[in-house]
């Protein structure tokens, strides 16, 4: 699944969001803790992780 995560994080960075890379890592902690199964949870833990 972080490859899940790391083509979002491309996507991102592709429309001009800039992501860093502790950022990214931090999603992916982030994500391992609450998982994929509830999306709500995981569209809010991406948020407030890759948000400025």
């Amino acid at each position: 699944m972080e490859r899940v995560l790391a083509a979002f994080v491309r996507a991102l960075r592709a429309a001009g969001s800039p992501v860093s890379t502790s950022e990214t890592i931090d999603a992916v902690k982030a994500v391992s803790f609450v998982g994929y199964s509830d999306r709500q949870v995981l569209k809010d833990t991406l948020g407030a992780v890759l948000a400025k």
